[in-house]
């Protein structure tokens, strides 16, 4: 059986997952699960109709050619914290998953714990956040009436325990359905057409979950590949340390994202170990050998990938 939670608000997290029994070879269905992730923020903005008013009025515009939009809080520290965590936040789920449907990515069993635990570790933090925000707030607001001037209206401004409820994470688990298993109670000729239905929408998702895994390949390896192409003669290109580290990365991602042991891609993930064995940032940079064979070999497993299904 699977049981699910979701963790909201700022709640201890008492996570009990289990995942589908399965005593046949690897399936999408036995090899991962679906996660999806909610991050709430307070934006701290609001349209100021008056001001609106006079700006269309002072320029001669018609009604709506122009809004206003005030910052309640002007440039808050405490509240770009959070709005900067939660694109971190948010980076790592997209890095950690593979797409699958609206609201609904899929994570490998052999990533789950990693995945759960930073997760965790990341809503702790974001609380923290939150709080050193809203123990701030009262002072912001009173800073906040003086950069505003006129446009200050303390209607607009929420109780400090309202602020706090609009900010939370929720993540939660989801078997993946099975190819093809629809039970439900109903005619023959009904069945068929969702039958039909389900295996167009699953096979969509697995080629959703593919194409996904090839983006994450060939950006890196595209960018390794364009820094590295200059001769011994030719201007030197700048070598970042990050664009050869996330080439490296890809080992490790293709190995998290192979679900059902997929031969193919495990077959990807050993070339790019071979073409990035002993390459290193110094290396590509003092070496026009070592440029143009990484070169010649990542290019090689770039146009190989159309022909292994990607």
């Amino acid at each position: 059986m699977y049981e699910s939670y979701t963790q909201q608000g700022t709640q201890p997290m008492t996570p009990v997952v289990s995942f589908p029994k399965t005593d046949h070879a690897p399936t999408i269905a036995s090899s991962a699960i679906l996660v999806e992730l909610t991050i709430r923020t307070w934006a701290g903005r609001k349209k100021d109709k008056r001001a609106t008013k006079e700006v269309n009025s002072q320029n001669n515009a018609a009604t709506g050619t122009a809004n206003v939009t005030k910052k309640l809080l002007g440039e808050c520290e405490e509240l770009k914290a959070i709005t900067n965590y939660a694109e971190v936040i948010r980076d790592y789920h997209r890095g950690s998953t593979l797409p699958w449907s609206k609201g609904a990515e899929l994570l490998t069993n052999d990533y789950f714990l990693d995945y759960n635990r930073t997760m965790e570790q990341m809503f702790e933090h974001f609380t923290d956040l939150v709080e050193d925000f809203i123990a701030a707030y009262n002072w912001e607001k009173q800073v906040a009436q003086t950069q505003l001037g006129r446009m200050y209206d303390p209607d607009e401004y929420p109780t400090a325990d309202s602020l706090r409820s609009k900010f939370g994470i929720s993540f939660g688990y989801m078997p993946v359905p099975e190819r093809g298993d629809f039970r439900v109670d109903i005619n023959a000729a009904a069945k068929e057409v969702l039958e039909e239905a389900h295996r167009k929408y699953y096979d969509d998702k697995v080629a959703t979950m593919t194409n996904g895994i090839c983006e994450r390949i060939i950006q890196p390896l595209q960018l390794l590949v364009e820094r590295i192409d200059f001769g011994a003669g030719d201007k030197a290109k700048k070598i970042y340390e990050t664009t050869v580290q996330h080439a490296h990365d890809l080992l490790d991602i293709l190995k998290v994202c192979n679900v059902i042991k997929d031969p193919k891609i495990e077959a990807v993930r050993l070339d790019i170990a071979r073409a990035l064995e002993g390459v290193t940032t110094d290396g590509l940079r003092n070496s026009h050998h070592l440029r143009a064979k990484t070169k010649r070999n990542v290019e090689d497993i770039i146009k190989n990938l159309p022909s292994l299904g990607f």
